[in-house]
């Protein structure tokens, strides 16, 4: 899933924020949702999953850095949706199996 948009110099320095995002952003697509070609669900809800999990295990996870890894995850497309004349990012292709707890 390594992308090679940067420099070397920047892809030795990033690369294991960048795989470890990785890692989760798939372990989470796997346990927490489900393919589902007309579905979408909340960026930021599944986003804060994501920098909860990093937080968890010591790492300082870095908001673009999610972005680049969602933006290449497969099966997984993000999309500006107009939600209560607010726009918002979802996640296509992908619905809840364990939805978020409410905070």
């Amino acid at each position: 899933m390594r992308i090679n948009k940067h420099s070397e110099r920047t892809e030795a320095v990033e690369g294991s924020d960048y795989e470890r995002t990785a890692a989760v952003v798939d372990e989470l697509l796997a346990q927490r949702t489900v393919e589902s070609p007309s579905a979408a669900i909340g960026y930021e809800a599944f986003a804060a999953l994501v920098i909860s999990r990093l937080q968890a295990e010591g790492c300082n996870p870095l908001k673009p850095l999610l972005h680049e890894v969602l933006t290449h995850a497969d099966g997984v497309r993000i999309q500006k949706v107009p939600v209560d004349g607010q726009i918002q990012r979802h996640l296509c292709g992908r619905a809840w199996a364990v939805p978020p707890a409410d905070n």
